[in-house]
């Protein structure tokens, strides 16, 4: 680093001339600009400050979505994810009539992340899948997971759950068949498949009379 006993070392006795002059200002002028490059405010120990991230770019949304774990009514579902209450997808009115024309009871068991993508795109088309139903639909539970998948613990280990959205179909307290993660073709397609080899599947309903 250029440092002012440099430009003294110009102005040697009898050397007062228009070149040294010229020498020191060209001296001065390095000096000046070597300064204006190394800032030293904002350097801690020889290395550059911690940028501060602009506000909101460390994670968007509402950091509850990643906690929330417990079983929830769909009321408390919609409060936190409201934009589930509404599908891309409405649900084949043919597979919705053979489901309410099944005569044996059967419950759905839901667990789901409002962290997660897949339960996002999901648990929206559920929801229209059961009120479709109507006053066929089945007894749900409902229960979110945390991202992490470590609580509610007791669930977790109960249904062995890894991947998320988990859909259990139960009839008389006995588990007889799972969706999980992805639906395909669609939720209520795979709930005729599972509801059908359990015995008593649903039927197609007579033909409605014009």
């Amino acid at each position: 680093m250029l440092r002012s006993d440099h430009i003294l070392d110009t102005f040697q006795p009898g050397l007062f001339t228009a070149s040294n002059l010229l020498r020191a200002l060209v001296l001065l002028t390095a000096i000046a600009v070597a300064a204006v490059s190394t800032p030293e405010a904002g350097r801690t120990g020889g290395h550059p400050a911690a940028q501060t991230l602009p506000a909101g770019s460390q994670g968007a949304g509402n950091p509850e979505k990643s906690t929330r774990a417990g079983e929830e009514t769909r009321q408390d579902m919609l409060a936190l994810s409201p934009s589930w209450g509404r599908t891309d997808r409405p649900p084949d009115p043919d597979a919705l009539r053979r489901l309410r024309s099944t005569t044996t009871p059967w419950q759905l068991e839901v667990v789901y992340g409002h962290w997660c993508t897949d339960s996002a795109r999901e648990i929206p088309r559920l929801l229209a899948v059961l009120d479709g139903l109507k006053e066929a639909s089945p007894g749900v539970r409902w229960v979110a997971v945390d991202e992490p998948k470590e609580r509610p613990a007791e669930v977790i280990r109960r249904l062995g759950i890894v991947k998320v959205p988990t859909l259990v179909v139960r009839r008389g307290g006995m588990e007889i068949g799972r969706i999980v993660e992805r639906a395909e073709p669609s939720i209520e397609a795979l709930l005729v498949g599972i509801l059908t080899r359990s015995g008593n599947p649903p039927h197609d309903p007579p033909a409605e009379t014009p």
